[in-house]
């Protein structure tokens, strides 16, 4: 019996804090059913990926796999079953016409019968059965993985096998690096009070952002997405980076330098509610993953009348600006993005608890803009605006699994 365990099924699924730092981390199956352990319980042999813009890719082993944080992955879960009776194919009668002769008896055609697999032997098929109660899906790491369920199919689910199960896990949507990580881990699913289990697969790969590519300095670099920018060889001047028209942010810089740039435009609840009468608009960064070694100029839209603040360190701080008639701007030098609310009126003080590019993970990194009136408040952002990440596995030698029971 062939056991379809797929490197491109495992290989997409989760990030390390590397295998065996800790206990395996369990994710409960939450049904209720008393189900009997599938006979080869275990991994089917391709992967499905969802995206949030509902982008749907397939890979099978021995592909290299990329991930977006915010992915949702579908590894399907298959099970031996008997063959219940012989399947039958007429083949082409290939024996040559023999001409009647005087009634007698002539030769008839020739009808091949194929057995496809003998009756009462194990064959692959996808699982479709239900989930028993002490079923537990294992990661010998978590990290970078937001949640991992069973899933059965349904009709909806165009990319799935309709009524088959899966293991559903679903990705962090943000990764805080310029530089890629380098994952170990496991995943295995065991059911509690007995021995049994699938078999363990572990897999190396490597989680990175999205690259924005080279900065041109004699060219506007649009910043559409999380992504990193890197400074080319021998490369240096003056960087513009333009964040959707909806903020732009001038800066020196030189060869080897990166920068991960994030823009969220989240909503503010806690800061709304305090100034009903405001009109607002938030401009959430990534604070120190969007530092730089030297001060630029951040420019924001408003007019000359706004006032601009920053959240540090839990505190609405208002912020020193110039008003660029010309542009409609407002423009001040600071070498760290953070979190920014512009408004038509002066804020009060709210409740505030930064995070980083419009998610909902905190950060209380401060800044160095030009800011005056410290006053204590906050908010909470609602929404996100996530990182996106590349998951690539590095040539087939990182494809090896290794199986353990």
């Amino acid at each position: 019996m062939k056991k379809f365990v797929s490197a491109a099924v495992i290989t997409a699924m989760i990030a390390s804090m590397g295998v065996g730092a800790m206990a395996d981390v369990s994710f409960g199956s939450g049904a209720s059913s008393d189900v009997a352990w599938p006979t080869n319980f275990g991994f089917g042999d391709k992967l499905t990926v969802i995206g949030a813009n509902s982008n749907v890719k397939e890979y099978v082993a021995g592909e290299k796999i990329s991930l977006l944080p915010g992915d949702v992955i579908y590894m399907p879960l298959t099970h031996s079953v008997a063959v219940t009776e012989t399947p039958e194919e007429e083949v082409e009668d290939t024996t040559p016409e023999v001409e009647e002769n005087n009634g007698e008896n002539s030769e008839e055609p020739v009808v091949a019968v194929l057995a496809a697999a003998a009756e009462g032997e194990l064959t692959s098929a996808p699982y479709t059965g239900k989930v028993d109660k002490d079923w537990r899906i294992k990661f010998t790491a978590r990290e970078f993985v937001e949640n991992a369920t069973f899933y059965t199919a349904t009709a909806n689910d165009s990319a799935l096998n309709n009524g088959a199960l899966y293991i559903k896990v679903e990705m962090d949507d943000q990764l805080d690096s310029v530089d890629s990580e380098t994952l170990n881990y496991g995943v295995y699913i065991n059911e509690n009070g007995t021995a049994n289990k699938t078999e363990r697969v572990t897999v190396n790969a490597n989680f990175a952002n999205v690259d924005g590519g080279e900065i041109e300095f004699d060219f506007i670099n649009f910043v559409s997405e999380p992504s990193v920018w890197t400074v080319k060889e021998e490369g240096s001047g003056k960087a513009r980076f333009d964040f959707n028209g909806e903020a732009t942010f001038e800066v020196t810089m030189y060869n080897g330098e990166k920068v991960l740039l994030d823009l969220g435009r989240d909503f503010v609840k806690s800061i709304a509610i305090a100034n009903e009468e405001a009109d607002l608009e938030f401009y959430n960064f990534r604070s120190s993953y969007d530092s730089f070694v030297r001060k630029g100029t951040l420019a924001l839209n408003g007019d000359k009348d706004s006032f601009v603040y920053e959240i540090v360190d839990d505190e609405l701080v208002e912020v020193n600006f110039k008003y660029n008639k010309d542009d409609e701007t407002l423009e001040f030098t600071t070498d760290e993005l953070g979190h920014y609310v512009v408004s038509d009126i002066e804020l009060e003080a709210a409740d505030v608890k930064p995070s980083i590019g419009g998610s909902n993970s905190s950060n209380n990194s401060g800044s160095s803009s030009d800011k005056t009136n410290p006053s204590t408040g906050a908010a909470d952002f609602v929404g996100s605006a996530a990182a996106l990440a590349v998951v690539s596995v590095a040539g087939a030698g990182a494809l090896a699994l290794g199986k353990k029971r």
